[in-house]
């Protein structure tokens, strides 16, 4: 079987040359949701509607429509650990609409859009503890110092664990800390 591709043939012996980013199909095992850096659906999957509770077009509408609350908190974490090119954050055993249909996602940046792939979940909650602190150590081996190495050792904790604060702490040796003047954005603090 073949499939036409920019105007021409696709078989076994040009295939290594197909746009497989442009084809607009993902794999029918799961479905995929682009959204804008607002958290607006940009493009779904045809196959989106075999999964997802949802009615009518979705482009255009905000994701909280068809997500809940949690889930969207839960994915805005999980996109502040990515870093990189071609980094890429998973999610397992995520109940996207809170009907119980728990769904692994796999959540990455193309250049300002959010890619949500998801598919049906079939493990018991193992979660990825691995690749996530993984991660986490990349990251933090890319920070050119000290000062950076803290601000993305508090981002890190504060998407792992979902609170909406961390503080870098300097403890003297008599027991007392210091944390450094100023909060950033995320509300977290920096000690150098």
């Amino acid at each position: 079987m073949s499939v036409i591709a920019a105007d021409r043939e696709v078989d076994l012996t040009n295939c290594d040359r197909e746009p497989i980013h442009q084809l607009g199909e993902i794999q029918p095992i799961g479905f995929l949701i682009v959204l804008t850096s607002d958290w607006m659906i940009s493009n779904v999957s045809r196959n989106v509607g075999e999964f997802l509770e949802i009615s009518g077009d979705l482009i255009g509408r905000p994701a909280s429509e068809i997500l809940t609350k949690a889930a969207i908190h839960a994915l805005r974490n999980r996109l502040a650990l990515l870093r990189g090119k071609d980094a890429l954050e998973r999610v397992f055993r995520m109940d996207l609409q809170g009907n119980g249909k728990a769904f692994d996602i796999a959540l990455h940046m193309s250049g300002s859009r959010i890619i949500l792939e998801g598919e049906p979940s079939t493990e018991h909650d193992y979660g990825d503890a691995t690749g996530t602190v993984r991660g986490m150590i990349n990251r933090l081996e890319q920070a050119p110092d000290m000062a950076a190495f803290y601000n993305e050792g508090s981002r890190q904790v504060r998407a792992l664990t979902g609170f909406d604060r961390v503080m870098v702490y300097r403890f003297s040796a008599d027991g007392s800390g210091a944390s450094a003047p100023g909060t950033q954005a995320l509300g977290q603090a920096i000690m150098e």
